[in-house]
């Protein structure tokens, strides 16, 4: 039984391989039985041949395969040749067409060709129209944007302050037009840093002195002061931007609240002076203020908003507008010490019925001159603002309190007021 299993077994191992491979095993087999007295030299140099047989089996089998692929290949290739020269040969046959077809459709191209061509005339005749109203539009903005941004005979002029129309800037929209409001508002304020410069020192020359002094007009006052400090420009600085934008509500004259903080360098203020408009009516104000950083100079601008859809101004509707704007400008000198420039215009449309005399409850007012109507107003408007930001500009230096009045009240002069009533600036 063992026998008859092991030749099964064998029958089962020699089914693997392939005849061929059989056949040389058998041989094999025979050899090395025949031969077994043979050297192991020679059994080598027969094993080596037999490799060399197998080796050359399975090389034919592969080149066998091979040609049977490119018999097949040759087939297809056979036939789409023959494909090919049939739709040539279609192609070189001429076409018979019928004539009254071939009228027909040239004059259906006739009428498309006409359709298009009138489709065209109207394009082009809109293409014209609509390029001379670009042209037009590009010259009334270029003609804008020169007045705002380039004409430099405008901005150098130091009467523009004085004699431009009452404007009051308005904030509206979303979020970012906000923003882009409260951009232009600024840079346009920054623009114009020079012109306040200059119209300061056509009031009081290059004098330094702790002085403030206010130039009385009809229906404007402007305030100057032209002062050395003696600490590092970044700290009086740094004190004067803390006194605008400071928060206070206490038992004061004029308390501030922030309505919006755009950066560390923009901020959006409520400023409400007590008894400003008349005995208790307050007068509300909206003033956006922006801070520049330079080497050697920091600049601070300010100005009211008078309409914002997001923060309403709640003042009587039947009362003045009151316009602020404001620069100053904090230079070093020294290490320890720095010059500062301020330039503050008041403006209202409040209509002026008669000359009344000057408020003599106004304690820090030197001069005891007449006062419009509008400029009293502004007077006191400016009594409340001057004391609160000086005190906390002198606190935040550690500088101690002048006793001697600081206001210095003064009229513009007839040179002033005949330029500004000229054609040339109305």
């Amino acid at each position: 039984m063992s026998m008859s299993k092991a030749h099964a077994n064998d029958k089962a191992l020699l089914s693997l391989f392939s005849p061929e491979d059989v056949t040389m095993l058998h041989y094999y087999m025979a050899e090395s039985s025949d031969e077994s007295s043979d050297t192991s030299k020679n059994l080598q140099d027969r094993k080596r041949l037999d490799r060399h047989r197998l080796n050359n089996i399975r090389h034919r089998k592969r080149k066998q395969c091979e040609n049977a692929q490119l018999r097949q290949e040759a087939v297809m290739l056979e036939t789409k040749l023959y494909n090919l020269q049939i739709r040539a040969a279609h192609r070189k046959t001429p076409m018979r067409s019928d004539p009254e077809e071939t009228l027909r459709n040239i004059e259906k191209w006739k009428q498309f060709a006409k359709v298009e061509k009138r489709k065209r005339e109207d394009a082009e005749e809109e293409k014209e129209l609509l390029s001379l109203s670009t042209i037009s539009h590009r010259n009334l903005i270029q003609m804008y944007y020169k007045r705002l941004l380039q004409d430099e005979s405008l901005f150098n002029n130091p009467l523009l302050l004085e004699n431009e129309p009452f404007v009051m800037n308005t904030l509206i929209g979303c979020e970012f037009t906000r923003n882009l409001g409260y951009r232009w508002i600024s840079s346009h304020m920054h623009r114009q840093l020079d012109l306040a410069l200059t119209r300061m020192h056509s009031y009081i020359g290059h004098t330094i002195e702790e002085k403030t002094k206010i130039f009385l007009g009809d229906s404007s006052v402007d305030l100057v002061r032209h002062r050395m400090w003696p600490c590092p420009f970044d700290v009086v600085a740094q004190s004067g931007w803390e006194s605008f934008t400071r928060m206070s509500t206490g038992n004061t004259p004029r308390k501030t609240s922030s309505l919006d903080i755009i950066d560390t360098n923009t901020c959006y203020t409520r400023i409400l002076l007590e008894d400003g408009i008349a005995p208790g009516i307050p007068l509300v104000l909206n003033m956006l203020q922006r801070r520049f950083i330079e080497d050697t100079r920091i600049i601070i601008t300010f100005r009211t908003i008078a309409e914002d859809s997001t923060f309403p101004v709640t003042n009587p509707l039947d009362f003045g507008d009151l316009s602020i704007a404001g620069w100053l400008s904090f230079e070093r000198v020294t290490q320890t010490s720095a010059r500062c420039r301020v330039f503050v215009k008041f403006r209202t449309n409040l209509e002026n019925e008669e000359d009344i005399i000057d408020m003599t409850e106004i304690p820090s007012a030197t001069n005891t001159s007449k006062k419009t109507r509008a400029n009293q107003w502004i007077m006191s408007i400016i009594h409340k603002m001057y004391d609160a930001v000086d005190t906390a500009t002198l606190r935040g230096v550690n500088a101690p309190r002048p006793v001697a009045p600081q206001l210095e009240v003064l009229r513009k002069t007839n040179q002033d007021e005949e330029l500004q009533k000229s054609p040339q600036y109305a």
